[in-house]
């Protein structure tokens, strides 16, 4: 990396390896993105590390995302993968099991799903404490 200075590495607390260039810090799997590309990454991309190691910046292990929306996007499929062996099924927000999208609603922007018992569940439990607290 001919950007480097001559301090190296720097290991920072969260994972990630800072670098300084010229006068600014700048992390690592970023500079290993860009010159990938061969420029600057465009503004809103995010870069993921395909194995949740964020020290680990080899370039087949790093993603470029357009922005946030496709990287959290990249950690819900990975989560659902572990969870259930199907990156396309979603949890339900209230009993935390993941399901087929077809089981559950889903909500128009598709942040929340949920099976329809649990949310049922919920509401009665909820009814129930309220109604006591008022009493």
């Amino acid at each position: 990396m001919s950007q480097l200075s001559v301090n190296g590495p720097k290991a920072r607390q969260d994972g990630y390896i800072g670098h300084n260039v010229q006068g600014r810090t700048k992390l690592e799997h970023v500079l290993v993105a860009e010159r990938a590309l061969g420029k600057p990454l465009p503004r809103g991309a995010q870069v993921h590390h395909w194995d949740r190691d964020r020290s680990n910046n080899a370039p087949s292990n790093l993603v470029i995302c357009p922005d946030q929306a496709y990287h959290r996007l990249l950690h819900r499929r990975m989560a659902a993968m572990e969870a259930c062996g199907n990156p396309n099924w979603m949890p339900c927000c209230f009993c935390r099991r993941h399901d087929d999208p077809k089981n559950l609603y889903v909500s128009p922007n598709g942040v929340h799903a949920y099976h329809r018992e649990c949310s049922a569940t919920y509401a009665r439990s909820h009814r129930a404490r309220t109604k006591g607290a008022i009493a």
